[in-house]
């Protein structure tokens, strides 16, 4: 997600080489300082956060000042062009190609959720969505349909008591973790409802969260520099890391025995083994630039 620049990269894995940009049409509108905890003059489409979906056909970007969510089918670039009604709401996307003239360009639906839309989860089957608001303070939960233009629809919006971050879905429980960055909290939904089911209290700003399949949460906290492991039924805290500065985006290696996090002012990336009762740092990487994702 190339925030600044206001498009997304693609690039191939094993040659790390960028193989596509898709790129938004700048458009001018109101931003957020967040030095200085204001509005100000920017740019709508900034691509924050992105959740594949239905086996990796969709990607579903958050733009950062348009108060909503698109989908961009990457497999399939004529899929993009679905019938525009009229009172729906769509950005200008063009796709090129590094050393090729080659371009492509389309209309996306832009689904409206909230103010600032930043963290977009998934449900295991592809059908629902979640996508957590900032400044709205609130979560939006769609309902997905490939079939059927703009392939999904807001079904319900759940109030939360301050920013939120961070979504974890847990499918076997049917449950999902809402982090609640401008508090300390965990907002618990009932997957069935789509409305609030308890709040667990964890430490101050909890900024990201992740789950494994033995009914742990993970959890990255920005300002206090530090990564946790929760029981999600209680949240309890089971154990704890220092990280370097900063820690944001965290993500789980495939086999749930790594953690990886990246630490934004310290320009790093730390990771951990897993381990019962622990976390054993492995490795702190340098990565300048300020990694979030």
């Amino acid at each position: 997600m190339n925030l600044e620049g206001m498009s997304v990269y693609e690039f191939e894995q094993s040659t790390r080489k960028l193989t596509r940009e898709f790129k938004f049409t700048p458009t001018r509108g109101t931003g957020w300082d967040y030095n200085r905890s204001r509005p100000i003059a920017y740019y709508k489409k900034k691509p924050v956060e992105a959740c594949f979906s239905h086996g990796d056909k969709i990607l579903w970007v958050s733009l950062h000042n348009a108060d909503g969510i698109v989908p961009i089918w990457v497999d399939d670039l004529s899929k993009n062009n679905g019938v525009i009604t009229p009172e729906q709401k769509t950005k200008p996307v063009t796709v090129v190609y590094p050393g090729s003239a080659k371009k492509d360009s389309f209309r996306v639906p832009l689904i409206e959720t909230g103010k600032t839309p930043k963290v977009i989860s998934r449900t295991a089957d592809s059908r629902f969505l979640l996508v957590s608001n900032w400044h709205s303070r609130n979560t939006s939960v769609l309902e997905m349909d490939e079939h059927v233009y703009p392939y999904g629809k807001v079904i319900s919006t759940i109030p939360v008591s301050a920013i939120p971050r961070g979504i974890a879905v847990d499918d076997k429980n049917k449950r999902s973790y809402i982090a609640i960055m401008g508090g300390s909290t965990l907002v618990v939904v009932n997957n069935e409802t789509w409305k609030t089911d308890s709040i667990l209290n964890v430490w101050s700003s909890p900024r990201h969260v992740v789950m494994d399949t033995s009914g742990h949460l993970f959890v990255s906290y920005n300002s206090l520099g530090t990564i946790a492991c929760l029981d999600a039924a209680s949240g309890k805290t089971l154990f704890t890391a220092r990280t370097h500065a900063q820690p944001r985006t965290i993500v789980l290696s495939k086999n749930h025995r790594f953690i990886f996090v990246t630490c934004y002012t310290s320009d790093m990336v730390d990771v951990y083994k897993i381990n019962p009762d622990n976390f054993e740092k492995v490795a702190s990487l340098p990565c300048g630039g300020h990694p979030v994702g």
